[in-house]
Order: structure tokens, then sequence, then C-alpha cells
């Protein structure tokens, strides 16, 4: 029996020997030995086979949103406080606007300013030969102007008195004629001469053969008073007038060379009447005679009348053009004078550049707020020398820089604003903005207001704390699983120990885990390792593992009593 006892423990591994227990049954007569296995391990074993449908479950641990350790998970948690500074809308960074030395200051800080005060004054350049040059360019630029300025004057002088008589000379033939310039209107003006003496010729004719006519005289300029025979007999008031009408258009006639259109039209129209009152048989033909040399004398009036016409409207065109001239020589006059004058400006600019010091100015009204550099000082085109505040702190803003690694807070966000070395001085202010960009520290930009008037300097350096609700949690990346839609989940665990799955929105990921923007908590319970035989409203096994501080936590071993043997 001995011998067979010792084979069996042969063939036993040495590693196991000690946790073996054999007992020897006598059952009749033979001898049966038995080999039980009672470690501890081998009684967990036992159970797992017997809950094989529920391995991967047990294999899950579940864990608390906001309770795990950042040091076994690998996160490392974002900040929540970023630096900023005190600025202003109502400030200005005053600049020299070329280099030299600071010879005085005629303010102090605290003075109230008012917009283009001189406040300083900086030294003179050296005499380099560069700036030797540029004075001398702007001299001569100066000189040259001058003189232009003088010989336009002089010339437009000249061409507005020539074109001011030509104006004048418009309205006289004589000056006309001798005008070159005026050629056009000269012919028009000789073709209303033309049409004039036609005009008078026909007249004069009409008169000899009426006068003819009517009494016994051949030239009408000899024509007296009752001289007519018979013709108006039958209304002697017509017969009076008529004859009126023809000695006073005689009369005219043999006094002017113009044609008294006016009394020609009368008499027209009384010769008519005449021979309207006339007996028919003496009259004749007389009627048909008056009738069309009236119509004949329209035309001529027409015709007369439209080159006068003519010639009144070029007269105008004349007119005008001469005034646009006038006004072109003016503006020529006023461009040369203000090109001298810009050039005496640029050289006295240069000049006192040059040759004098250069001032410094308030470019708004305030208070002096800082003075950076004292007299003696070298200071450049683009070297903040002083500072002009506008009066109030309406206009303090928070401007800070946001890494780029954490949540970004939301416009209209509540933050906390301290001073560094006042930590009990805690303002809060409102988020007004968030740039979208990264500036060049790989930061955003963001802007907040003061809720509370603060007696803070511009430029002061802050800390912005975000409020604790900004916090994002985290979770293990191991907890989440995506669906065929690709749609981020994990399970979460109620208060009776069942699953349900919960769509989450995620953030960055930080080291082996990731933020959780939307679908859960601090203080909600979920899987850590989902398997894939997890299903909604599952019941988890009573020997789940529950971690709490990175610690995992197992359920108690029912034969832990019986340990290596």
């Amino acid at each position: 029996m001995k011998e067979k006892i010792k084979d069996v423990l042969r063939q036993i591994p040495i590693r196991h020997r000690s946790r073996i227990v054999i007992s020897v049954t006598l059952l009749g007569l033979g001898v049966i030995p038995t080999v039980y296995w009672l470690t501890a391990g081998d009684q967990k074993i036992h159970a797992a086979e017997e809950t094989a449908t529920m391995q991967n479950v047990a294999d899950s641990r579940i864990a608390v949103v906001g309770e795990e350790s950042t040091t076994s998970i690998g996160n490392v948690g974002p900040s929540n406080s970023w630096p900023g500074e005190i600025v202003s809308s109502e400030i200005s960074q005053i600049q020299p606007q070329r280099e030299g030395v600071i010879v005085e200051w005629r303010v102090r800080v605290g003075e109230r300013v008012s917009a283009g005060q001189v406040m300083g004054r900086i030294s003179s350049p050296p005499a380099t030969p560069e700036l030797i040059k540029m004075l001398a360019e702007q001299t001569e630029a100066v000189t040259r102007a001058k003189a232009q300025a003088g010989i336009t004057d002089d010339y437009i002088s000249k061409e507005q008195a020539r074109l001011s008589a030509l104006r004048d000379s418009i309205g006289n033939s004589e000056n006309v004629n001798a005008d070159l310039s005026l050629n056009a209107l000269k012919s028009l003006r000789e073709k209303v001469e033309v049409k004039k003496q036609s005009l008078r010729s026909f007249v004069e004719r009409t008169l000899t053969a009426h006068v003819a006519r009517v009494t016994n005289y051949s030239d009408w300029r000899y024509v007296q008073y009752g001289m007519l025979a018979e013709y108006g007999s039958t209304n002697q008031k017509v017969r009076n007038a008529y004859q009126t009408t023809l000695l006073a258009l005689v009369d005219v006639l043999k006094n002017t060379d113009d044609v008294p259109l006016d009394a020609v039209s009368s008499y027209f129209d009384l010769a008519i009447r005449l021979a309207n009152s006339t007996p028919n048989d003496m009259v004749g033909d007389f009627k048909t005679m008056t009738s069309s040399d009236q119509s004949e004398f329209l035309e001529f009036v027409s015709e007369y009348k439209d080159a006068q016409t003519e010639v009144a409207d070029k007269e105008t065109e004349y007119k005008i053009m001469i005034s646009e001239k006038v006004a072109m020589l003016e503006r020529d006059r006023s461009m040369a004078q203000v090109d001298a004058q810009a050039a005496a400006a640029a050289y006295k600019t240069v000049s006192n550049e040059i040759t004098g010091g250069a001032y410094i100015y308030a470019p708004r009204s305030g208070s002096v707020s800082a003075i950076y550099k004292k007299v003696g000082d070298l200071v450049g085109p683009e070297m903040s020398v002083a500072v002009v505040a506008g009066h109030g702190t309406s206009g303090l803003l928070v401007r800070m820089r946001i890494p780029s690694n954490i949540r970004k807070p939301a416009v209209g966000d509540s933050v906390s604003v301290v001073r560094p070395g006042f930590p009990t001085d805690v303002r809060k202010a409102k988020m007004l903005g968030v740039g979208i960009s990264l500036d060049e520290t790989g930061s955003y930009m963001a802007d907040a207001l003061l809720l509370d008037p603060v007696d803070w300097p511009v430029e002061a350096s802050v800390r912005v704390i975000a409020s604790s609700n900004t916090n994002t949690p985290t979770v293990p990346l191991s907890s989440v699983w995506w669906d065929e839609a690709g749609i981020s989940h994990v399970w979460r665990v109620s208060d009776a120990d069942r699953l349900f799955r919960t769509e989450v929105v995620l953030g960055r990921t930080l080291g082996t885990s990731i933020e959780v923007y939307r679908g859960l908590k601090n203080g909600d319970r979920y899987i850590l390792r989902p398997s894939s035989d997890m299903q909604e409203d599952m019941v988890l096994p009573s020997n789940e593992t529950t971690t709490s501080g990175g610690t995992e936590t197992s359920v108690s071993d029912e034969h832990g009593g019986h340990g290596d043997m």
C-alpha cells in the first residue's frame, strides 16, 4: 500500500504537494486511496465553473465618477485658473514718433491732461549727412513751389482780364468781329444782318407798291396826310388810322436802318382793313395784294427772329465757356498756392525734426497713469514711454489666455478674478467672449467684464478662476464603448445594481482617461471594463467587484478559511 501511495505522489508536481491531503479508507479487504483538492484557490475555480455564463460580468469592476484615483488611471486633472491682466478701452499708450533722448517731462503722474497737450520733449537727432541732404531737398521744394505759385498767379491774372474783356465784347458786334476766337458768333451775326436787310428791302418795296396804288405819289418817302384817293371811303375811321400809321412808319424808316416790326405789322393790318373799306368797283386786286404782302412779311420776320435766336444761343454758350475757363484758372491759382503752403509746412516739419526737438503729445483727455522713462533715457518709435487713461473704471476688462488643453468656458459663464498678493480681494466677472484660434503661445484669448467697480490699476496681473461647476468629469478609456452607429456609450449601474446604457459626449483624451462633457456627472456608477455579453437591465452578480479611490474591493471568499495547506 505504501508503494502505491508513493507512486501517486510522484505523479503530482512538487509545487502542489503541500496542498494535498491524502485519506485512506478501508473497505472490506481492500485499501482504496482517495485524493482531495482542498485549497481555497481550487474552491474559487470550482465556483467560477459553476457560473460560466457570468464570467465576463464577474471580471468587470464598478467605478464612481469623481472618485477615481487620477494616479491610477493616468489622468492629469486640468487646471481651472488662468493668467490675465486688466485692460481698458479708455487707455492710450504714448509712443514717440522717432528716436531720441527725453529732454523734459511737462506733466506728472496723476495729472489731468487734454487731447493734444504737450507732455514732454525729445532731443533732436545728430546732424548726419542724410538729414542735411533731406533738409536741402525740402528747402529746394519750397523755393520751387513758391516760384511756381507766383508765375501761375501772374498768368492767371492776365488770362482772366482777357476773358473778362472777351465776355464784355460778346454784346458788341465790332469787338466780336475783331476777335478771331468768336468766329462762329460773327458768322451768325452776319446772317442776322442779311435777314434784316432782306426784311427792310421787302418792306420798302411793299410800301412803294401800296403808296403808288392808293395815292398819286410814286415814292413812299414823300407821302403826306390827306393824299388818299377814294380808298377807305366807306369807313372814315379806318381811312384816318391808315394814313396816320403810314406816316409814322415812313418817319421811322427814314431815320433808322432797323426794321420797326411792330410799326410794319400795324401798317399791314390797317392796309387790309383799308382794302375792305373800299368800294368793290375801285379796290381791284388791292385786297389780294395786301393779304399776300402780309403773309410774306410774316415769313421774313420768322426767318429774321430764328437768326436772332441762334445768335443769342451762341452768345450764351460763349459766356458759359468763358465762366468755366475763369473758374478753372482760379482753381489752378488756388492749387498753386496750396502746393506752396504744403511745401512750406513740410519744410517746417522736417526742419523742426532735424534742427529742433520733437514733442510728446497727449493722444486723449484723461489722467497720466504712468511714466515709464525719465529725462535722459533713449527712446524709440515703438517704445511706450507713458500711459494716459480715461476717467472712471467703466471700460475695465479682464483679458486672459486660456490654455488649449482644457475645456473653454462659454460666453456668460461666471468667473472669479484675484490679484496676486491680495488673496482676499476676489471679484466676480462674466465672460464676454472667447477666441476660436490659438495665439502665438498656443492659448485662446478671452475677455471678461468685471461686475463690480474696482480700483485696480490698468495692466495689473490677475488670476482668473473658473467656477467649480466647470470641472469636467473624466472616466477611463476602457469604460467607453461604441455602437454600430459610432455613438459612444458607457454602462451605468443603477442603485438596484442593474445595467443601462448611457450615451455620452466625449472631450479630450488625458492619458488613459477621457473627458465626458455630457452624459455623466460626479457620483454616477459605471462599468470600467464592459464586455460584449452585457445587456440592458441586466442584474449584476453578487460577486461584482467595485472600485473606489483606485482600489478594487472583492466580495468575501466563503472558502477563505482553507488556505494553503
